[in-house]
């Protein structure tokens, strides 16, 4: 059945009923015949065939050669669904369309002898009691344009350019429509497109639907980029899928099996600043050039007025789209912090950057310090069904996420949740002496799992310093605090079992969803500070930040609770980036009497917070957790 699976040739993919199939052919099989596979889950990690044996047919019992077909481009109007494919023949080549109103019987609709490239078509509002369909199409390099014709597919009329390349960016040129297709906000068109240096990309834009050729919204970075290992490979764009959190780009290369990326859904950006002008949520973008205020509480965070303070790099393929969740270590007066970096591919690496007072950027690697091979205590790999990258684990295709690193004398911890695109994300651990680390030699020790493999886990988080003599792992905050004390973390054999996070009955309070500890915990006088995050399903999709004291010498105890949190998402650019709603802390430090708390923003920046100490601690300290004693009763 694998091997049956590698020789599948892509043909299309689309959405249809809430559905994601994909048509395929088998190589060296009747060239006549196509199959639709369906996926099996939202992530398109495995697809079952749904309808075999299917063929288009033409006049006179005659059925479409499949082998001359290619650059099926898919489009549904009127509930129906068609495909426009470019057809070529011996002497030449032409546009054919054929369309299917079950997903079982496609007809052809012969040629579409207006068009020399292919087009994508949707429905457009009845003008005149006549239902009229809109045509997208490439013409020249830097142009798509509009037609508008009939519902039979005839008489086309010009009615001007839709988008066109924008000089100096990602969609310079070589624009070519991929789908259309109707959201809440318009008409939603992805295009490829290619810069100066013929480096293909994915682009979005809303279109108005009640005319096409005004630009409601169009992204200012691409939702996918061309690794640059496939820099001069042909590619042939199969299709996308719009279902689940992130959409799904297919795309297939000669000699390769099918391949899928996760895009982000940036047109949700407009939507919500729809919304939010509407509601007057956000407070405005514009950055004070003043002294911070200090809020009424020293339990809420006082965010740094030019954040953010690390943003994607386009000129770096490894961290282009994301630069999120920060490990953040003090050492000898500066801070490191660890980011998590995607490129467009998905792939999540960890970069380098230095301050010397906590917020400003003294210095930034242009190479990324950690890229994990296959973590030891996983099975080899092994090639997935017909889909290479599937999506599944906080917005990426695999790799290394959201770091956390602890200092244990004079090595180096750190602990993130590994995930290799297709099976569950759990928690590993690597290591360096710190005289490499701050030399820049970054030797790591080869990373292995320590969560089960197999169970989802993440957000683990190591004491700095032992407790009872021995090495503290923080795994788990609710509905109580889990703690897994171990003699050594090198230990080959070490494997930590935790139970899935059990919300406790606290409905009234605002983290009545607790997702998991945020930085390491950080030792003061008072006790252990952790930071956590949660979510209020009274306030639902919006990660917010929590800070708890534990007991130091029984961190199991908590002993104060923040009782609102001490940073939700507000600001513009904790909302409008690839999840809207975020923030989340990986980093925290105590430095000069100040709390340094480092979040990921809307999973595409690196933003700081900060709070003097002794205020946060003492105010902290006033919202105690009453604790059960023990009595005993003399007679």
């Amino acid at each position: 059945m694998q091997k049956e699976r590698v020789m599948r040739r892509g043909m299309f993919a689309f959405d249809s009923r809430k559905r994601t199939y994909l048509a395929t052919t088998l190589r060296g099989a009747v060239d006549t015949v196509f199959s639709l596979l369906v996926s099996k889950d939202a992530e398109h990690t495995a697809f079952r065939e749904r309808h075999p044996d299917i063929t288009i047919e033409l006049s006179g019992n005659r059925k479409r050669h499949l082998d001359a077909c290619a650059a099926f481009r898919w489009s549904e109007v009127s509930g129906q669904q068609y495909i426009a494919f470019l057809r070529k023949d011996t002497d030449r080549s032409a546009i054919e369309l054929a369309s299917s109103e079950d997903l079982k019987q496609w007809d052809s609709h012969g040629e579409l002898p207006e068009f020399s490239r292919l087009p994508v078509f949707t429905d457009l509002p009845i003008e005149k009691r006549r239902r009229r369909i809109g045509a997208f199409v490439s013409t020249g390099r830097k142009h798509i344009d509009l037609l508008v014709g009939n519902k039979d597919f005839s008489d086309w009329e010009e009615h001007g350019t839709a988008i066109e390349g924008r000089a100096s960016s990602f969609d310079a040129s070589h624009l070519e429509p991929l789908v259309i297709t109707p959201i809440t906000t318009g008409l939603l068109l992805i295009y490829s497109a290619k810069d100066s240096e013929n480096h293909i990309s994915i682009g979005a834009a809303i279109l108005d639907p009640a005319d096409p050729t005004s630009v409601l919204w169009r992204a200012s970075t691409p939702l996918w980029k061309m690794p640059h290992a496939w820099y001069g490979s042909p590619i042939a764009f199969l299709g996308l899928s719009f279902l689940g959190k992130y959409g799904t780009i297919f795309l297939e290369r000669p000699g390769r099996s099918i391949e899928s990326f996760p895009i982000p859904k940036l047109w949700e950006t407009y939507r919500l600043a729809l919304e939010q002008s509407k509601k007057h949520v956000y407070p405005s973008k514009k950055k004070s050039t003043k002294k911070d205020a200090i809020p009424e509480t020293g339990l809420q965070l006082i965010r740094f007025h030019a954040n953010p303070i690390i943003e994607p790099r386009e000129h770096n393929d490894w961290e282009a789209m994301a630069t999120f969740n920060a490990a953040a270590l003090a050492i000898d007066e500066k801070v490191y912090l660890l980011y998590r970096a995607q490129g467009y591919d998905g792939h999540s690496v960890l970069g380098y950057a230095v301050s010397e007072d906590g917020i400003t950027i003294d210095e930034r690697l242009r190479e990324p310090i950690y890229d994990p091979a296959r973590v030891a205590g996983t099975p080899k790999s092994f090639s997935p069904a017909l889909v290479r990258y599937p999506y599944l684990s906080g917005g990426g295709t695999g790799g290394c996420e959201d770091p956390r690193i602890t200092r244990i004398d004079d090595q180096l911890y750190l602990i993130y949740t590994a995930f290799d695109g297709i099976r569950p994300p759990g928690v590993a651990l690597t290591s360096i002496a710190v005289e490499d680390f701050l030399a820049k030699r970054f030797h790591w020790k080869k990373p292995r799992l320590i969560s089960r493999f197999g169970h989802i886990q993440k957000n683990w988080v190591i004491f700095p310093e032992k407790i009872g003599g021995k090495i503290a792992v923080l795994h788990n905050v609710t509905p109580r605090i889990m703690i897994e004390l171990v003699d050594e973390l090198d230990a080959e054999t070490l494997v930590i079992d935790s139970c899935p996070p059990r919300q406790s009955d606290n409905a009234h309070r605002w983290d009545n969803i607790v997702r998991g500890a945020g930085a390491p915990p950080m030792r003061t006088e008072h006790g252990w500070l952790v930071l956590y995050h949660a979510m209020d399903a009274h306030d639902p999709n919006k990660y917010k930040v929590g800070a708890m004291l534990l007991d130091l010498d029984h961190p199991e105890v908590v002993l104060a609770r923040s009782p609102e949190p001490i940073l939700e998402p507000e600001e513009h650019y904790e909302n409008h980036g690839h999840k809207w709603g975020v923030v989340f802390v990986c980093g925290a430090v105590i430095k000069d009497q100040t709390l340094f708390v480092y979040y990921g923003a809307s999973d595409k920046t690196v933003s700081v917070a900060t709070a003097p100490i002794d205020r946060f601690l003492s105010d902290l300290k006033e919202h105690r957790v009453p604790q059960v004693k023990t009595v005993i009763m003399k007679h």
